[in-house]
Order: structure tokens, then C-alpha cells, then sequence
């Protein structure tokens, strides 16, 4: 059996901007781990909700960019923190929580062959910041023209593959994986850009990862979706 670890995390000024997840029926083989700058105490909820070390989180200008932490940075935060060793991670938005039903022990065993298991976007980067200048509430259209620049300084192609980064699943032991999580870290707590998408698509290409590609199907089976919008970060708007 796989030594198996949910994650998700949940940043807000208040717990009343914050998004709420609910309770959900847990394997118990496996551990469900909240993270929040908020009171624990606050949840009602089946995850299990712990408040995330402030010296991992105080150099992010936003709780957009702290909740990006656990997203990429789990791998170190687990080991680091919590003494926590697992042979996957499964990570989902607070927007979403894991099926019972679904065979997690295959995905896990997918995770550890390809190092990394995602879900295809529709678009690829250099279509989506396009189109996020379309969308100015998302992103200010100086981010984004800071990552198209840099995509072009750095001779990104276009039309390769961006995934989707509301879930994902990886090896935490993969040193091509978490080395591609750290550089895009590295880039992305400098404020960038708040939408991760397009930016991890080129630290993809980078490091020439190769995740395995989840159908629609497959993911909607892993995951259900209890939120149509994101409560937090004012529906996930740019604060500048």
C-alpha cells in the first residue's frame, strides 16, 4: 500500500473570507492535511486543518502567492515541518475533495512511474495569458505582460502542453519533480504573476517533465466538486 498524503490549503485576512470545506467520508490509510494561516479551531471539516509555520510563508506578498506554498512546496513542508514522509501526494483545491470510491492506489502507483499525473488544459500558456489580458480581475496586465516577456527571453515555444493545476498528484521523491516545483517557487514568490498555469507550464518544458495525462473523466472520478467559485482570495481577483 502507498503512503499516501492529501493536501490542500486555505489562506485569508478572516475565516470569513476564506473558503469553507466540508466534511467527506476519509480512507483511513491515508492522511487528509488542510494548511491555513488561519485558527484551526475555526474548520468544520474532515480534513485534518493545521495553521502552516509563518517562516515559510512571510516572504509571499499575497494569499494568493502563500497558498501556492503547499500547492508546489508540499514535498518540503511535510518532511521539514510535520517529520512526514509519503510516497505520493495528492494535491486538490479547497474548492474540491477526494472521492472515497476512486482507486487512489492506482493513482499513486501512476504517480511513482511518471513522477507527476495532470490533468490537460484546454488552452496552452502562451493562449491563456492571452486571453488573461481579456480578463484584467484575474491577473493586472502588467503580471502578465511580465511573464509573456519572460517567456520570451527565455525562448518558451508556443503550443506545448499547460495542465490544469486544480489537482495534480506526484512522487515527493522524484528529484526531476521537485526540482521543477523549486524553480518555479523561486520564480513565482517574486510576484510575478498570480496565476501559476502558464508559468508552470514553462518550467515543464525546462526540465523536460513528461506527467502523465489524467482524462477529464479520470479526474471528475478522483475528486467532487463542491464549490463553483472560489470564496478566497475575492474569488481569486488580483489585489493590484
Amino acid at each position: 500500500m502507498h503512503q499516501i498524503c492529501f493536501i490542500t490549503t486555505v489562506m485569508a485576512d478572516s475565516y470569513e473570507e476564506a473558503d469553507k470545506p466540508p466534511k467527506f467520508k476519509r480512507h483511513k490509510d491515508y492522511d487528509y492535511l488542510l494548511f491555513t494561516n488561519l485558527d484551526p479551531s475555526l474548520f468544520d471539516t474532515s480534513w485534518t486543518v493545521t495553521q502552516i509555520e509563518n517562516k515559510y510563508i512571510d516572504n509571499c506578498p499575497s494569499n494568493i502567492i502563500k497558498s501556492r506554498y503547499i500547492k508546489f512546496m508540499g514535498w518540503e513542508y511535510l518532511p521539514k515541518a510535520l517529520g512526514k514522509c509519503y510516497d505520493t501526494i495528492i494535491y486538490c483545491d479547497a474548492t474540491r475533495v477526494p472521492t472515497y470510491k476512486f482507486n487512489w492506489e492506482q493513482l499513486g502507483e501512476d504517480a511513482q512511474t511518471h513522477g507527476l499525473v495532470q490533468k490537460k488544459h484546454i488552452r496552452n500558456a502562451w493562449q491563456e495569458c492571452r486571453r488573461l489580458k481579456r480578463l484584467p480581475h484575474k491577473d493586472s496586465p502588467q503580471r502578465i505582460n511580465a511573464v509573456t516577456d519572460w517567456f520570451n527571453s527565455h525562448d518558451f515555444p508556443r503550443g506545448l502542453l499547460m495542465p490544469e493545476n486544480c489537482f495534480f498528484a506526484y512522487d515527493p521523491n522524484n528529484a526531476s519533480v521537485t526540482s521543477a516545483f523549486n524553480s518555479f517557487w523561486e520564480l513565482f514568490v517574486t510576484d510575478i504573476t498570480n496565476r501559476d498555469q502558464p508559468l508552470w507550464s514553462y518550467f515543464l518544458w525546462k526540465h523536460e517533465l513528461k506527467p502523465l495525462i489524467y482524462s477529464d473523466a479520470q479526474w471528475r472520478a478522483c475528486f467532487s466538486l463542491i464549490m463553483r467559485k472560489s470564496i478566497g482570495f475575492n474569488g481569486h481577483r488580483h489585489n493590484t
